[in-house]
C-alpha cells in the first residue's frame, strides 16, 4: 500500500499537530467531532466549522478515531442530501467534507477502528454503497435537469471518486468490496467525465454549456484541489487493482478527464484558456504521482504502461480475457483513444521517469519481470508521444493548431450551438459555417490542443531527466520545440481572436493572461534553454545522435532546424501582433489590462533567446541559415524586447557573424540579410495598416526595421567586398556594384522611408545606415543616383527638425571622400545645402538661422575633402554660401553684414585652417583673403 497520503505530496497543505498548540490533539479532535454531531441535527450550518477543522487536519488526528466517527460521517451524508433543496451550497460543503473524512478513515484509520475488524469491514461496505448511490442519483438528476429533483453538487465531482478509491485501497477491504469499489470508481468517474462534473461542492446554480453545473466550469481539473483529488483517486485505485481489467476500466473512465473534447458532442474540458491551464497543471500532478508510486506497485505499473502505450498508438487494449477494446458496455461508456491520449502521455512520462531515474522495487514486490516490462513498454509509450507531438517543419504549419484553438476560446468553444440562435445561424468568425459545424470544428481543435500540449509536457519532463529513449531524442527535442512554440504563441493568437470577435476587454485580458500561465507557456524560456543546451552538447560531440537513430540526425541539420523553429515562433507572434493592431479599435486596445497582455509577447521573446543563445550561428562554411534565422527572429520580436543579458550577447554574436574574418561566410550572410529580411517596399512598407501606412504607423514593423538598420553597417561592408570574383551564392560577378544592386532592391527604399519616420531612434538609425552605405558603395552608380535623388532631397526637407545633424553631416562628408574621383556629387550636395540655408534664413527665427549656419559650416568643411579637380567649383559654392548669409529674414544692413562676418569666420575655421593638405591650404588662404575683401 501507499506508505504516505498521496494528497500531501500533491501540494495539499498539512499542519503538523506535534508543533501546533491549536492543532488536532485527541481531545480537540473529539471536541470538534462532538460539536459537529450535536449541531448537525439542530442547525447543519453550525456543523460546518468543526467539519472543516477535521477535514483540514484529517491526517493529523491521533489514533484511534472515535468509534462513532464513521457512523456520524455517514449520517452527515444523509443530512446533506436532505438539505440540498433548501441550501444547495451548504449541502455541497457538508457532503464533500464528510466524504473526504470517510475516505481518510477508510484508507488510513480503519485498521485501528475501536469497534473491531468486522465492524470496520461493514462500515467500509456501507461507505462504498452510500457514496455510489448518492453520486449515481446526482448524475442522473443532473443529466435529466429535473427541477424538482435537487441534488448535492459536490457529488458530481472528484470527491466521491476519491472516497471510493480510498475504500478500495483500504487494507481491511474485503475482496468482493474492493472489486465493487473499483467498478464504482470507474463508473462514477465515467459519469463525472461525461456529465461535465465540477470540481468542488459549492453552489447550485443553473446548467452551463454542455453540462457543467454551478459556478465552476464543467471540468474535473478545476480548481486545483479537484485535480489533486482526481489524481489521488486514480493512483489509489490503481494500487488496489490486482486484475488488469480493473486497470483498463480505470483508464477508460478517468483518462478522459484530461480530454479536450467529447466525441459526438460539443462539450469540451478546454473551453477556455483557464481550463487548458487546469488540464496541464493536473497532468503534471498525475505524472508526479505515477512516478512516485510506480516502484511500489510494479504489476499495476506494467498494466498502466500497456494501456498508455495502446492508447497513444490508437491500438486495442488486451484486457487478458478476450476483450480488446476501450468500449466498456458494462460501464455504459463509449470512448475513443483520442479522448484518453492526454492522460496517457502524462502516465507514460511518470512510468518512464520511475524506471529510468527511480529505484527498482524491493524483492518480493510484484512479479519478477513486471519492472522490466514497465521500462520496455514505457519507452514505447514515450516514442508514441514523440510521434503525436511531431509536426511538419516550415510554412508556419505548426501554428495552425494554436490559431484554431484561439478562435475556439474566443468563441467560448461553441459549447451550446443552439442556445439563443438557430442551428443554421452563420458565424462570421468561422467563415460562414453553420454554428453546429463550427462548434464541432472548434471542439476538435480543443481536443488536438489537449493532446499536443500534454505530449509536449510529458516529453519535457523526460528530457529534463535524461529519460528520453536515445533513438528518438532528436525527434523529441524537435517535438518539444514545436509544443513550446505553440504554447508561447497561444496568447498572441488569443488576443488577435478576441479582437476579431470584439470580446469584452476584461475577459480578453484574462484569457491572454491564462495562456501565459499555462505550465508549458510559463516555462517556455527554461524549456527552450534546455533544448538549446542539448543541441549545443550534440554539436560539441560532433557526432549528432546514434547511428541507428532518426534519419534526420546530424549536427548541421539540428542547428539549422532549431534556429528555424525560433524564426517560426518570431514570425508567428510578429504577424499576430500586427494583425491585432490593425483590426482592434483604439478604444478597445486601451481598455485591455496591459499587465495581463504583456506576458503574451514577453514569453515568446525570452523563448527565442533561449533557443538561439546556445546555437552556433555560423556552424558551416556553406550554411548561413542559422545566423539568418537568428537575425530575423530578433528583428521580428524587437517590439517585445525586455531587459535580458542574453539579448545583448546574442546581438553581439550576430554582429560578429556579419563582420567575421571569414569573408565568404560573412558575404553570404550579409547578402541574404539584405535580400530577404528587410521589409518588402510594396507588400509591407506601403501597405495600409490600421488606417495608416505601415512603414510609419506600424510599431512592430518599425521595431523590426530599426534592428535591421542597426545591423546594416556590418552587412554593407561585406556586400562591397570582391570574394575572388565569384558570387558566393552562385552568380557570375560579385563586388561593390553588385552589392549596391542588392541594396537597391529593399534596403535603400526602406532607409529612404525611415528618414521621415516619426520615431527619432529610427530616423537616426536610417542616417547611420546611409553613412555605412556611402562608405562602402560610394562609387557605385546606384548609390550615387539614390544619394542625389532620394537621400539628399529627403534629408534637407526634414532638416533641422527631423534630420539629426551629426549623421547627416557624416553622410555628406562620406560621399565627398568615397565618391569617384572628379565626381560633382559633393558640389551638387553643397549647392542644395546652400539653397536650404537661404530658405531657413528667410524664416527669421533664431533656431532656423542657427540651422542655416550649420549647413554653411558643412559646405565650408567640404573644401578640405573634395577632389582637387572640383576645388574651384566648391570654392565658388562656398563663397556664394558665405555671401548669402543675412539676406533673408528682413535684416537691416548692419545685421546682414554681421551675419556675413560670422559666416566668414566659420569658413576660415572650418574650411581653411582645418585643411591638412598644405598644397591646398595655400590656395585656400589666398582665396579666403579675397573673400574677406567682399564683406
Amino acid at each position: 500500500m501507499i506508505p504516505t497520503p498521496l494528497e500531501l505530496s500533491l501540494g495539499e497543505p498539512f499542519e503538523d499537530v506535534s508543533f501546533n498548540p491549536a492543532g488536532t490533539s485527541a481531545s480537540s479532535a473529539k471536541k470538534a467531532l462532538d460539536d459537529a454531531a450535536s449541531s448537525l441535527a439542530r442547525d447543519p450550518a453550525v456543523a460546518l466549522a468543526p467539519l472543516r477543522f477535521l477535514a483540514a487536519n484529517r491526517f493529523g488526528i491521533p489514533d484511534p478515531w472515535p468509534v462513532e466517527a464513521p457512523r456520524f460521517l455517514l449520517e452527515a451524508l444523509a443530512v446533506a442530501n436532505a438539505t440540498a433543496a433548501s441550501s444547495p451550497s451548504l449541502a455541497s460543503d457538508i457532503w464533500s467534507l464528510a466524504a473526504i473524512l470517510l475516505g481518510t478513515w477508510a484508507r488510513w484509520r480503519s485498521e485501528r477502528h475501536p469497534g473491531g475488524t468486522s465492524e470496520a469491514r461493514e462500515i467500509l461496505g456501507a461507505v462504498a454503497r452510500t457514496i455510489r448511490e448518492h453520486a449515481t442519483r446526482a448524475h442522473d438528476g443532473a443529466g435529466r435537469k429535473l427541477a424538482n429533483a435537487p441534488f448535492v453538487v459536490s457529488q458530481l465531482g472528484a470527491t466521491p471518486v476519491l472516497t471510493l478509491a480510498c475504500v478500495a485501497s483500504a487494507p481491511l477491504c474485503p475482496p468482493e468490496t474492493r472489486a465493487g469499489a473499483l467498478r464504482d470508481v470507474a463508473r462514477i468517474a465515467g459519469l463525472a467525465v461525461n456529465n461535465g462534473g465540477i470540481g468542488t461542492g459549492v453552489g447550485g446554480g443553473g446548467v452551463r454549456g454542455g453540462g457543467g453545473i454551478g459556478p465552476y466550469p464543467g471540468t474535473l481539473t478545476r480548481p486545483e484541489s479537484s485535480a489533486q483529488r482526481l489524481v489521488a483517486a486514480f493512483v489509489y485505485a490503481a494500487s488496489a487493482a490486482e486484475d488488469p481489467v480493473h486497470i483498463t476500466q480505470l483508464c477508460a473512465s478517468v483518462f478522459p478527464a484530461w480530454r479536450g473534447y467529447r466525441v459526438g458532442g460539443t462539450t469540451g474540458s478546454n473551453e477556455s484558456p483557464e481550463d487548458a491551464v487546469a488540464s496541464q497543471t493536473s497532468g503534471l500532478l498525475l505524472t508526479r504521482a505515477v512516478q512516485a508510486t510506480a516502484a511500489t506497485f510494479p504489476d499495476a505499473a506494467a498494466s498502466l504502461a500497456a494501456v498508455a502505450r495502446a492508447v497513444l498508438r490508437g491500438e486495442p487494449i488486451d484486457q487478458g480475457a478476450g476483450e480488446t477494446s476501450l468500449n466498456l458496455a458494462s460501464l455504459n461508456l463509449t470512448l475513443r483513444p483520442d479522448e484518453c491520449r492526454s492522460a496517457a502521455s502524462y502516465v507514460a512520462a511518470g512510468l518512464q521517469l520511475a524506471t529510468r531515474r527511480g529505484a527498482p522495487p524491493p524483492p518480493g514486490r510484484g512479479s519478477p519481470d513486471a519492472w522490466h516490462r514497465v521500462a520496455d513498454v514505457g519507452a514505447d509509450a514515450i516514442r508514441a508521444c514523440v510521434a503525436l507531438a511531431s509536426c511538419p517543419a516550415g510554412g508556419g504549419r505548426c501554428f495552425e493548431l494554436a490559431r484554431d484553438v484561439a478562435e475556439a476560446w474566443a468563441a467560448e468553444g461553441y459549447s451550446n450551438p443552439t442556445e439563443g440562435a438557430d442551428v443554421e445561424a452563420r458565424t462570421a468568425s468561422q467563415g460562414g459555417l453553420p454554428r453546429d459545424v463550427a462548434a464541432r470544428a472548434a471542439n476538435a481543435a480543443l481536443g488536438r490542443w489537449s493532446i499536443a500540449t500534454s505530449c509536449a509536457l510529458a516529453l519535457v519532463r523526460c528530457q529534463a531527466s535524461g529519460a528520453v529513449p536515445p533513438d528518438v531524442e532528436w525527434d523529441a527535442l524537435d517535438a518539444i520545440s514545436v509544443g513550446t512554440n505553440r504554447s508561447s504563441a497561444a496568447g498572441a493568437y488569443a488576443l488577435l481572436a478576441s479582437a476579431r470577435t470584439r470580446a469584452d476587454p476584461g475577459r480578453a485580458s484574462a484569457s491572454v493572461a491564462a495562456c501565459a500561465r499555462a505550465p508549458l507557456a510559463k516555462r517556455a524560456p527554461a524549456i527552450a534553454t534546455l533544448v538549446a543546451e542539448r543541441v549545443t552538447e550534440l554539436h560539441a560531440l560532433r557526432g549528432g545522435f546514434t547511428a541507428g537513430g532518426s534519419p534526420k540526425t546530424g549536427v548541421k541539420f539540428s542547428i539549422r532546424s532549431f534556429a528555424a523553429r525560433a524564426r517560426e515562433l518570431a514570425v508567428a507572434v510578429h504577424d499576430a501582433f500586427r494583425g491585432f493592431k490593425s483590426i482592434a479599435p483604439t478604444a478597445w486596445q486601451r481598455s485591455l489590462d496591459a499587465s495581463a497582455t504583456h506576458p503574451a509577447f514577453q514569453v515568446p521573446f525570452l523563448t527565442v533567446l533561449g533557443l538561439l543563445r546556445g546555437v552556433p550561428l555560423l556552424s558551416s562554411a556553406d550554411d548561413v541559415s542559422p545566423a539568418l534565422a537568428a537575425i530575423d527572429a530578433l528583428a521580428r520580436l524587437e517590439f517585445a524586447r525586455t531587459p535580458d543579458p542574453r539579448y545583448a550577447t546574442l546581438l553581439r554574436d550576430v554582429a560578429n557573424a556579419l563582420a567575421s574574418d571569414d569573408d565568404v561566410r560573412s558575404a553570404r550572410l550579409a547578402r541574404a540579410t539584405c535580400e530577404s529580411l528587410f521589409p518588402d517596399p510594396v507588400a509591407e512598407l506601403d501597405a495600409v495598416c490600421g488606417g495608416g501606412v505601415a512603414w510609419s504607423d506600424d510599431d512592430a514593423l518599425g521595431s523590426r526595421t530599426h534592428l535591421l538598420l542597426r545591423l546594416l553597417p556590418y552587412a554593407a561592408a561585406r556586400l562591397a567586398e570582391d570574394s575572388g570574383g565569384a558570387d558566393p551564392t552562385g552568380g557570375a560577378e560579385w563586388g561593390a556594384e553588385e552589392g549596391a544592386r542588392v541594396l537597391a532592391a529593399r534596403v535603400l527604399p526602406c532607409v529612404e522611408r525611415c528618414l521621415a519616420h516619426g520615431r527619432d531612434a529610427l530616423v537616426r538609425a536610417a542616417h547611420v545606415a546611409a553613412v555605412a552605405i556611402f562608405r562602402s558603395h560610394g562609387r557605385s552608380r546606384v548609390t550615387q543616383t539614390w544619394f542625389l535623388n532620394s537621400y539628399l532631397t529627403r534629408a534637407l526637407e526634414m532638416y533641422p527638425h527631423r534630420t539629426p545633424a551629426e549623421p547627416f553631416v557624416a553622410a555628406i562628408g562620406t560621399v565627398a571622400m568615397h565618391c569617384e574621383l572628379g565626381s560633382r556629387l559633393p558640389c551638387l550636395a553643397a549647392s542644395a545645402a546652400t539653397e536650404r540655408a537661404v530658405a531657413l534664413d528667410g524664416r527669421g527665427d533664431a533656431s532656423s538661422m542657427d540651422a542655416a549656419s550649420s549647413l554653411r559650416r558643412l559646405v565650408f568643411g567640404l573644401l578640405a575633402l573634395v577632389d582637387h579637380a572640383i576645388v574651384p567649383e566648391m570654392a565658388a559654392i562656398a563663397e556664394s554660401a558665405m555671401m548669402s548669409a543675412g539676406r533673408g529674414g528682413g535684416m537691416d544692413a548692419g545685421a546682414a553684414r554681421a551675419a556675413r562676418a560670422r559666416a566668414y569666420e566659420d569658413l576660415v575655421a572650418g574650411g581653411v585652417l582645418a585643411c591638412s593638405d598644405y598644397g591646398r591650404k595655400n590656395s585656400l588662404v589666398q582665396w579666403a583673403l579675397r573673400c574677406k575683401s567682399m564683406l
